[in-house]
């Protein structure tokens, strides 16, 4: 925004569109339980067999919310949001923070400011990111008043989808809706959970299931994300 002077007229901007399509796509499955299988485990599988389905749709919309996180094109040096490579400490924390508030929006004219918010991390980097982000002074250093920045500063997110990419690559991520959006999970009239239908076998004796689910996820923008390594 610009300083309007006494009797002064407004000064439209020119908006850019930087819009990103938002592609769903269905994924179902299909099983059966058998008549003699529920007459043995006592009516048990009608319930827990469609329910571990149900289960395993949320981890496949956690699994595809990481490889997009991972994906090598939201990262690169011109767009100032890749590291070197370095561990994690607080000094590559720092420069990933520093690469973060320094980002420009759209048409390059205004500096962001943009705060980190999580730090995601792979199983095997948990220990580690958990001593940094509760300690109160720099555990990289041998002197103890050194104090820490990070200190309580940020929420750790760890996920072992990570580990299968990478087991020391790391990521910052800005609080969405702040101004800011990074990765979305997007749903089919808004429904984020499974639906699950069923009827009678007619071809054996039991019941027909199947399970479809209807959602995509799409990184909206690189400037709330940073990526310590490619």
């Amino acid at each position: 925004m610009v300083e309007i002077k006494e009797n002064g007229e407004f000064k439209f901007d020119e908006l850019t569109d930087a819009g990103v399509d938002r592609v769903l796509l269905t994924f179902g499955r299909g099983f059966g339980i058998t008549r003699q299988a529920i007459i043995n485990d006592d009516l048990r599988m009608l319930t827990k067999i469609p329910r571990s389905y149900a289960a395993a749709a949320r981890r496949g919309i956690n699994r595809l919310v990481y490889k997009v996180l991972s994906d090598g094109k939201l990262y690169d040096a011109k767009k100032g949001n890749l590291g070197n490579g370095a561990d994690l400490t607080v000094e590559a924390l720092s420069e990933g923070r520093r690469a973060m508030r320094v980002q420009k929006n759209i048409r390059n004219k205004e500096t962001l400011g943009i705060a980190p918010k999580y730090l995601i991390v792979p199983a095997a980097l948990e220990t580690k990111a958990y001593q940094l982000i509760h300690s109160m002074s720099d555990p990289s250093q041998t002197n103890a008043a050194v104090v820490n920045p990070f200190a309580s500063s940020l929420t750790v997110v760890v996920d072992a989808e990570l580990d299968a990419i990478s087991e020391t690559t790391w990521y910052l991520a800005a609080e969405p809706g702040l101004g800011v959006d990074t990765i979305e999970v997007s749903y089919l009239n808004g429904k984020n959970v499974p639906t699950i239908e069923s009827r009678v076998a007619w071809d054996t004796l039991g019941m027909e299931y199947r399970i479809y689910m209807d959602y995509g996820v799409q990184a909206l923008d690189h400037k709330g994300l940073y990526k310590s390594a490619e």
